[in-house]
């Protein structure tokens, strides 16, 4: 976790380096399988400097009795851009 926290930081100050015109993000939303470490979060807020927390694309969706619940929770940082692209269809 401490590595990639370092992987982030460094990201962070090259896209945010002085006459980019960006500012810096209210909060990092950690996807994919690196969201399952423990304690990345933490390690990647201590670091940067900015609150950071797993992002959950599934939020408050009900998940069907038929899916396995505690898989579907692991897996749902990978899930991101389905998710999204599902959720276009809705607009």
């Amino acid at each position: 976790a401490a590595d990639l926290g370092q992987q982030v930081s460094r990201s962070l100050h090259s896209c945010l380096a002085p006459g980019s015109g960006r500012e810096a993000p209210e909060q990092i939303l950690i996807c994919g399988g690196c969201a399952n470490i423990p304690g990345v979060a933490d390690v990647i807020s201590s670091r940067v400097g900015i609150p950071a927390e797993r992002g959950d694309p599934l939020g408050q969706m009900k998940i069907s009795t038929r899916a396995l619940a505690q898989g579907v929770k692991k897996d749902a940082t990978a899930l991101l851009t389905a998710c999204g692209l599902a959720l276009r269809s809705f607009d």
